[in-house]
């Protein structure tokens, strides 16, 4: 038996050689609750996370660190990864049960752990390491402390709790009897009422249209009717708040239709093959109008929490006006509930106005919705005359006249029905210039298109969900935002000229919020890199090295110990920083990087020598540019 058990008499709970008490940590189907805190999350399971799946719970550590972490359950220490990114110190329990739990966000480990991850980390001179045990290098026993939670990874301070099963699927851990404090229903904000092709109507528009909900005298959530005609879609935006501030997500959302079961979204078990497949599971192209929990299933979207019910939850109410109810439930069983009447048939045209009163040129407007375009013509003044669309390309060629939806207002559904590229163009004495080339790739293809200035995007064969329009949108650009992908295109941007190095050159996102760097690789004479989304982009050159901005220790210090405190914070404004190394002359220190506050802090696991040093730290950026920084300092204490 190894020291980690070392000592354990039956019935007794040791964490780190010291007892805990008389009373094992409350459990629930013989699971222990990981913190000696009250049960209260900040995530929860599945939850949106950008496109993403919140594969775990986050537990609330009081805004604090070095709180205790408890085993789950009886197992061994399968894993420990340790990064300045992502889930920080982590640590990987192996239960009897067959289940794997993570624990993420750690300050430290159990002590002879923490031993055992130092030595690997001083054998490779780096903090990063991935490590694997053997069955009986480190048993655990549930209700034993094996770590104190931090911010690592991520901030702020809390405690990620993650259960996987044999086959790897993360599992929602209220399945198995794992309860927390939650007394606050699911609230919903607003409705979104979709159509599914171009010849469905929402009042009247081929168009999507979101509505308000207010809580009704029967405690229901309501809107006011909406007409329909054809299939159609319901979204749905809520939060589940907690009382003091943090928003959860819901556990099961439920559509029915006149008494009908027709989408059910439950979060009890998630694929990490279908990762990213969260990217679906909300409207992808609406994110201007608000986060949409979709309550049918998206082309291609095979997210295990959406279970199988015929019909993919497209709601068609043909001539029969019927009620759609939309059930949420939390982790809990806290409950609320949504009810819109759906009527059939269009609201009406407009009348057209006698004459023109428009003194200023309409816009146009298209919004993609994956495999068709609805399209917005909207004037200052009432209007008497409808715009024209003439359509190019792999269809042919055609004509078609926009709908009148409002004295001012027109809307018009366009789907291509072939794959290639097609060519719109509105027209219109009264309206702004309005052209869009938008290539239509099919389940299952794979595009290369071509950009401004050379660059180029390649979407992999098979990446789009379902049918998806793509077009370049001017300069090293491409539209539509927001279009979802299951593996990551591919970007190709010409390297500019004048770039005297092109290893400092790299791909970024450029939006009204600033430039993010992507990175990349040099190939050729272009920079490429994969890319989460479309949008805009550049090359930029990133040939600044990184900063320091403060070093706590001052230069000459003489310290009173040994192991003095020693915590310097770096930034990088451009590619930001990759890599870092502390030393004490040829001595490599162990230290810990920061990504949320760019603190460099040493780990204080050993001494210094004694006497003058040179402390010196070295900061790397992702574009490859190094700083070094040097403090002289007098060692003392003992």
């Amino acid at each position: 038996m190894t020291g980690f058990l070392r000592g354990l008499a039956p019935g007794l709970v040791l964490a780190a050689g010291l007892l805990l008490g008389a009373a094992a940590p409350a459990a629930e189907d013989g699971w222990a609750w990981p913190l000696e805190l009250p049960r209260r999350l900040s995530g929860s399971f599945g939850e949106d996370r950008g496109g993403r799946f919140h594969m775990g719970i986050d537990l609330r550590t009081g805004g604090a660190t070095g709180k205790a972490v408890l085993a789950a359950g009886d197992g061994h220490v399968s894993r420990v990864r340790c990064s300045a990114w992502g889930y920080g110190r982590a640590l990987y329990l192996r239960l009897d049960s067959g289940h794997t739990v993570i624990y993420g966000h750690l300050s430290e480990y159990h002590e002879e752990l923490a031993a055992e991850v130092r030595a690997k980390q001083h054998a490779a001179a780096r903090y990063a390491v991935d490590l694997t045990f053997p069955p009986d290098r480190f048993p655990v026993r549930r209700g034993q402390v094996i770590a104190r939670s931090g911010d690592t990874g991520s901030g702020p301070a809390h405690l990620h709790f993650e259960v996987r099963d044999a086959a790897n699927r993360a599992v929602n851990p209220a399945t198995l009897g794992l309860t927390w404090e939650d007394a606050t229903p699911p609230r919903p904000a607003r409705l979104l009422v979709c159509p599914a092709g171009p010849d469905s109507r929402v009042n009247g528009a081929p168009a999507p249209a979101v509505f308000p909900l207010r809580k009704d005298a029967s405690g229901r959530h309501a809107c006011p009717p909406v007409r329909v005609r054809g299939p159609v879609g319901l979204g749905v935006e809520y939060t589940d708040p907690e009382p003091d501030g943090p928003r959860l997500g819901a556990h099961r959302v439920r559509l029915a239709v006149g008494g009908e079961e027709r989408h059910v979204v439950q979060y009890d078990a998630l694929s990490y093959s279908q990762y990213r497949h969260n990217a679906v599971m909300y409207h992808p192209y609406l994110g201007d109008l608000g986060r949409f929990l979709l309550l049918w299933r998206w082309p291609d979207n095979r997210s295990g929490c959406v279970l199988p019910v015929p019909g993919d939850g497209w709601v068609d109410v043909g001539e029969e006006a019927r009620e759609a109810v939309v059930e949420l439930a939390d982790f809990m069983g806290n409950r609320a509930e949504i009810a819109v009447s759906l009527l059939p048939g269009d609201a009406g045209e407009s009348p057209a106005p006698e004459k023109a009163e428009n003194r200023g040129a309409g816009q146009v407007t298209a919004r993609s919705l994956g495999a068709w375009l609805s399209l917005e013509a909207r004037f200052p003044a009432p209007e008497p005359e409808a715009p024209l669309l003439e359509l190019e390309g792999a269809d042919g060629a055609r004509q078609a006249p926009f709908l009148r939806t409002g004295p001012a207002v027109f809307h018009l559904g366009w789907a291509p029905a072939a794959d290639g590229a097609h060519r719109l163009r509105v027209t219109h004495p009264r309206l702004k210039a309005f052209a869009v080339a938008p290539h239509r790739v099919s389940r299952g293809g794979a595009l290369a298109l071509p950009l401004e200035g050379g660059g180029r995007l390649d979407i992999p064969r098979g990446a789009p969900f379902g049918t998806t329009l793509v077009w370049a949108s001017g300069g090293m650009a491409a539209a539509p935002g927001g279009a979802p992908f299951a593996e990551a295109p591919l970007l190709a941007l010409p390297v500019p000229a004048g770039v005297p190095d092109p290893r400092r050159a790299g791909i970024v996102s450029v939006t009204d919020k600033g430039r993010r760097w992507i990175g990349g690789r040099v190939a050729g004479a272009s920079v490429e890199a994969s890319v989460d989304g479309l949008g805009t982009f550049a090359v930029d050159e990133d040939t600044a090295a990184p900063r320091l901005r403060d070093w706590a220790l001052e230069d000459g210090a003489v310290t009173q110990t040994r192991r003095p405190r020693v915590v310097a914070t770096v930034s990088d404004a451009g590619s930001g920083v990759a890599a870092w190394s502390l030393r004490c002359g040829d001595q490599w220190l162990l230290s810990a990087y920061d990504a949320d506050d760019g603190r460099v802090v040493w780990e204080r696991d050993e001494d210094l020598p004694p006497g003058p040093q040179t402390l010196t730290l070295r900061v790397e950026d992702g574009a490859g540019n190094r700083a070094e920084f040097a403090r002289r300092v007098v060692v003392g204490g003992r």
